[in-house]
């Protein structure tokens, strides 16, 4: 455009002009700003996913340490108030499908050394020690599924036969 063409235009036109020179200025930053938007949601999505992993292994962390406080309350004291004696967890495990003695023995060699009862070990200790007893029983996942069951001092699968079942408590997370 030349200065007569500019010259040439109407009040309106050059008004035109201008907010059309605005409006291309505005639209330049909104994309910016869209860009901006775009990487801000990606750090977000990020830090939600940071925040979802920092809240599981605290979760994890919790239920462990419950698990440890529970092993060393039952070899100190026996049951715990509230659950059932061992007899009647040994008798559970034995009646259980989930509960293999062979695969539990195979699966810790260190318990096969020492010679010890599968079962005796698996309500005394091993249950809180984060042991399966079986391949069909993650005992890790049922205490993240059922952290009061871990809190109690009830091994996993023992609580699962004589109550959890039957609550249609999750097996995991």
């Amino acid at each position: 455009m030349t200065d007569t063409d500019t010259t040439d235009r109407t009040p309106l036109q050059r008004e035109l002009d201008a907010l059309g020179a605005l409006i291309g200025d505005h639209l330049d930053r909104l994309s910016i700003m869209v860009e901006g938007i775009s990487v801000d949601q990606d750090v977000t999505r990020q830090l939600e996913e940071a925040q979802a992993e920092l809240r599981a292994a605290h979760h994890e962390h919790r239920v462990r340490l419950a698990m440890v406080e529970s092993k060393y309350a039952v070899a100190r004291d026996g049951a715990l108030q509230g659950v059932a004696p061992l007899p009647a967890q040994l008798e559970a495990l034995h009646a259980s499908e989930l509960f293999d003695p062979d695969w539990y023995l195979e699966a810790n060699e260190d318990l096969r050394a020492a010679g010890v009862d599968p079962a005796d070990h698996y309500a005394r200790s091993g249950g809180f020690e984060g042991r399966d007893p079986g391949p069909g029983f993650a005992t890790l996942a049922y205490y993240l599924a059922n952290p009061d069951v871990a809190e109690s001092g009830w091994p996993a699968l023992v609580h699962y036969e004589m109550y959890g079942r039957a609550e249609g408590r999750r097996t995991a997370p």
